[in-house]
């Protein structure tokens, strides 16, 4: 921070944000670095962008969001035209899962076209839009309506029985009114089939950490062991597990490296599933770590740095961020849900936890 130039990026809370927006627009710094934060969403003035490199992580930049960076430069109202520098070296590699060089990369991405984009909706989804153009309209005609002038192909009507037979909504001629669970669905921007999931879970008696562990595993994780080929592998990809995990592949690692593997493996690949360490407990024993982690008050940037001295793992801070916001969302539906059932010390459970997670650090 000098006066000229300030960091934005996706693991900023609101308030630091808008000041910083601000800031720039009344023209008191001259420059942002930034992610890929400010692509989208956000309408600054200026007259310049400079990309110190086109890739995204261990990924390059596909044609839309080259695109849509380079839109930022030049906008209309304060400049009448916009300047753009790519600062590419000639042969870099990030990963070694980029197969083409970054001068390569920058030749397609000028000359490419953005693709056209269709949508189309999983059932969960489709069943979360509908419940809440249910909650806005409150007729069935309207509803429909709505779902009509939507992207993608809702097929409303058959979803609307749906919803009514998993009991998020109830219908009376051409009224419909939410049910319990449906305001649990809605209120909380979660889809129906969630909700339901998560009252099964309930009545199990499922803790608030077993639950986060369950509904929102995390796994945008990846390797950074120092001195393996894997390394910015994604971790619960079939070529990490394969590689670093075997037999064979602890037996070439050294150091440091052959013990965080050793030490995840043990904590993480413990489960008698037939399909280990390909089934779904590895991602919900690392999501109930590092929750706890987060109940202990470690912020986000201690929960990497410890994820990546004892395992050898790293994650990005804005996803982590996200997942934790995710969790909160889900604690609290969870705090409602278990009042309705009458399942209080459950509710007490969520709470504890859900303030545990956001509290300042």
């Amino acid at each position: 921070d000098t006066g000229y130039a300030r960091a934005y990026h996706a693991g900023m809370t609101l308030h630091p944000r808008a000041a910083l927006q601000r800031s720039f627009e009344r023209g008191e710094l001259r420059c942002i670095v930034t992610t890929a934060a400010l692509g989208a969403g956000v309408d600054f003035p200026s007259s310049s962008v400079v990309f110190e490199s086109l890739s995204m992580g261990i990924n390059w930049l596909n044609v839309g969001e080259f695109k849509q960076m380079v839109g930022r430069a030049g906008r209309p109202d304060f400049h009448d035209k916009g300047v753009v520098f790519l600062l590419v070296e000639p042969g870099k590699r990030y990963s070694s899962s980029q197969k083409r060089a970054e001068d390569e990369v920058a030749a397609l991405l000028l000359k490419g076209e953005v693709e056209q984009v269709g949508l189309t909706m999983n059932f969960e989804s489709e069943c979360e839009e509908v419940l809440a153009n249910c909650a806005v309209a409150g007729r069935k005609k309207d509803v429909i309506g709505i779902c009509s002038q939507m992207l993608g192909d809702v097929s409303a009507t058959s979803t609307i029985d749906k919803l009514e037979r998993m009991n998020m909504i109830n219908i009376s001629g051409n009224e419909i009114t939410l049910t319990e669970l449906g305001r649990v669905a809605t209120e909380h921007f979660l889809a129906p089939p969630t909700v339901l999931k998560m009252m099964d879970l309930a009545k199990k008696g499922t803790s608030a950490l077993e639950l986060c562990a369950e509904l929102a595993p995390f796994d945008d994780v990846w390797l950074s062991l120092k001195n393996s080929k894997q390394k910015g592998e994604k971790l619960f990809s079939g070529i990490a597990l394969e590689t670093i995990f075997s037999e064979k592949g602890i037996s070439k690692l050294v150091g440091g490296d052959r013990d965080k593997v050793i030490r995840f493996a043990t904590d993480f690949l413990s489960c008698k599933c037939a399909d280990n360490p390909y089934c779904p407990c590895p991602p919900k024993k690392l999501t109930a770590y590092i929750t706890q982690l987060r109940a202990e008050g470690f912020d986000p940037v201690d929960i990497i740095q410890d994820m990546d001295e004892t395992y050898g793992i790293r994650a990005y801070g804005g996803d982590l961020i996200d997942h934790l916001t995710g969790e909160v969302r889900l604690l609290e539906a969870y705090e409602m849900l278990t009042k309705k059932l009458g399942l209080f010390k459950l509710m007490k459970d969520a709470a504890v936890l859900r303030k545990k997670l956001e509290r300042s650090p």
